[in-house]
């Protein structure tokens, strides 16, 4: 995995960002999430490879946050990726990550050295991950960790906090709630998350840097027979259809 020349791209949430690996280690480069960002990507993503002396052309695969996340973001990551494909090389490979799976990941990064290695011999780590989505709702999935590899037990959805879908199996056990909203909000509004004494709670964000922590899975899924993208395939994972509230809508909610 070290010798491949990757590139991810990441713009579902709070921030767009690139990164970059090859023998020579990892280059990251990111911005806080703005009307800027398009301006900003193909410029910053040339750079980045010129740092790490990747041609464009040597490239052995891209990665790219798919969401469920910003409408505006992963539309713009979604068009640079097919852009590069279509330009360079159909061939290349392109995988589409899960947003909420890079928030899985966040936590795993952050669990201590005998939490990872419990999960290679014993019981999987387990990880609820929340991103905000806006308008009052949230993306939820859930996720386990276990002899080096992950596996989703629910796969993202969107629902309003006070009807949250939290795994009643979980109630007892041992898991990490990672979560681009912080712990008093997230408190704020579900009580219930935070009843459980045995959980670790991790304030994380999707990056670019994540899905390369994700990469060797993808790879050897792919390997095995699993979904490659297609340059024109590329394109987001859409939970809900809705860019904003509608004047009304934003009208009632002051009076609540």
């Amino acid at each position: 995995m070290e010798s491949m020349k990757l590139l991810a791209l990441e713009a579902s949430a709070n921030t767009v960002s690139l990164a970059v690996q090859n023998a020579r280690g990892r280059f990251t480069d990111e911005m806080p999430s703005s009307n800027k960002a398009s301006a900003w990507l193909i410029p910053a993503l040339l750079k980045l490879l010129e740092v790490a002396q990747i041609n464009l052309n040597d490239l052995d695969a891209i990665l790219f946050g798919q969401g469920p996340g910003a409408f505006t973001g992963l539309r713009t990551v979604c068009s640079v990726v097919q852009g590069l494909s279509l330009g360079l090389n159909e061939s290349l490979p392109i995988y589409g990550v899960d947003t909420l799976h890079q928030l899985a990941q966040a936590g795993l990064n952050s669990a201590t050295p005998k939490a990872r290695l419990t999960s290679s011999m014993e019981d999987p780590l387990q990880f609820f991950c929340i991103l905000d989505a806006r308008m009052d709702e949230w993306y939820v999935a859930t996720y386990e960790y276990k002899n080096l590899q992950w596996s989703c037990s629910q796969s993202p959805v969107i629902c309003k906090p006070e009807v949250l879908n939290f795994p009643s199996s979980w109630s007892h056990l041992e898991f990490t709630l990672c979560s681009n909203i912080d712990a008093p909000q997230l408190q704020k509004h579900n009580e219930q998350l935070f009843q459980n004494p045995l959980l670790r709670f991790s304030h994380v964000f999707p990056n670019a840097s994540l899905c390369l922590d994700l990469a060797q899975q993808l790879l050897l899924s792919s390997s095995a027979g699993g979904e490659l993208l297609s340059p024109l395939r590329a394109t987001p994972v859409y939970i809900r259809d809705r860019v904003a509230l509608t004047t009304q809508e934003r009208e009632r909610a002051k009076l609540i």
